[in-house]
């Protein structure tokens, strides 16, 4: 290819007869791609090295980019639960290895126990799972709360010293200003046994619109 009015890399103009402009050579320099280019070049002659050292452009030196694993795939949906199932964990990715939690902290490849068969869910339970495989990233966490609500109603005041804080922070006013205000993790007997409500608290809470925040036991 020739052109025979291209602008000299010197700011002249070309002769008839003298080449395109060529890049002539990419040079790593820490991270970076130096790059000696739109070099004037004369037919059947060698590179000017004066022009060589006089234009350089610099650009990133990219690495190629990393796969990122895609999420782990639940076979139930979250929500409420009428009776115990078992939970299966997939991934479309060949050779992919999953990895559970069921106390709420975030799992990865070296936390959390190692998915192998379903997972039997009989009591309320919260499932977080993330998919891994060497050479790709690892995915995001899939996390899923598989609530019973007959249980929920029954669940015990007394917090899981493993799992949930024993105090909700202090009181800030009063005679009890500055102690601890006691953590109490069960619905009120004094609603669900009432019996203007104990028929219809379960069908009532179903339909209360209701969202699932999880955390690790360690932020709460």
């Amino acid at each position: 290819m020739h052109s025979r009015s291209e602008a000299s890399a010197t700011g002249g103009r070309r002769r008839p007869g003298q080449g395109l402009l060529r890049v002539a050579s990419l040079l790593p320099i820490i991270g970076l791609l130096s790059v000696p280019a739109l070099l004037g070049w004369r037919a059947g002659g060698p590179a000017l090295a004066a022009e060589a050292t006089r234009h350089v452009v610099y650009l990133p030196l990219l690495s190629p980019p990393i796969s990122v694993m895609p999420p782990p795939r639940f076979s139930a949906p979250a929500g409420w639960v009428e009776a115990p199932f078992a939970l299966t964990l997939g991934s479309p990715v060949s050779g992919a290895s999953i990895r559970y939690t069921v106390d709420g902290s975030l799992p990865s490849p070296d936390h959390g126990s190692l998915y192998l068969t379903p997972l039997p869910i009989q009591t309320t339970q919260v499932v977080r799972a993330v998919a891994y495989k060497t050479g790709m990233q690892t995915s995001g966490v899939t996390t899923a709360s598989y609530l019973f609500l007959d249980q929920v109603l029954r669940q015990s005041a007394e917090p899981d010293l493993d799992r949930f804080p024993p105090a909700w922070g202090r009181y800030t006013e009063g005679k009890r200003g500055g102690l601890p205000v006691p953590a109490d993790y069960a619905m009120d007997p004094k609603v669900v046994d009432a019996p203007a409500t104990a028929e219809r608290i379960l069908s009532d809470l179903r339909a209360l619109p209701s969202i699932s925040l999880v955390a690790d036991p360690v932020d709460l």
